[in-house]
């Protein structure tokens, strides 16, 4: 009974326990390796309560950041990958607890109570992406994302 009302709690909190937006902790994050002067990799990581679109989210407000504090205005997304995990977890385990009463006749009765452990599946979501900064006029005919837009989008949604 304890472990339904845990695993109920847990699901309803379940926002709260999303990856925040966040260097790589315990809960999940991004880590961001610079490749050259103005080309990164970022990767981030989320829990099993974080939703894939959110850690893409994640992915492209961290590389805005970069981008602007580097000084660039844009940046082209040269690879993008997109990774999960699943795995089974169990909640709680088998036990039993028996409780008894002698009655005012001098009879016995007990009741025993079984629980089983619950198992649920737990997808992670990890996002990957190299990008280059630029500044304008430097992408061509290349896809660039505007570094400020993206994060001031994004920042709205995600940075509290």
């Amino acid at each position: 009974m304890r472990v339904i009302a845990l695993l109920t709690i847990l699901f309803i909190s379940g926002c709260a326990l999303n990856t925040q937006y966040q260097a790589q902790g315990f809960s999940g994050g991004y880590v961001d390796t610079q490749l050259n002067e103005n080309t990164w990799r970022v990767v981030v990581n989320g829990n099993g309560f974080t939703k894939s679109n959110t850690v893409g989210d994640y992915a492209l407000l961290r590389a805005s950041e970069l981008t602007l504090d580097n000084g660039y205005r844009y940046f082209i997304v040269g690879s993008s990958s997109q990774d999960k995990e699943s795995n089974m977890v169990k909640w709680g385990g088998n036990s039993s607890r028996t409780t008894g009463q002698i009655n005012n006749n001098g009879t016995f009765s007990s009741n025993t109570y079984n629980t089983s452990p619950t198992y649920s599946n737990v997808t992670k979501y990890e996002n990957e992406i190299i990008f280059m900064m630029i500044n304008e006029g430097e992408q061509g005919d290349m896809f660039a994302y505007d570094a400020q837009l993206i994060f001031d989008s994004l920042s709205a949604k995600y940075i509290k």
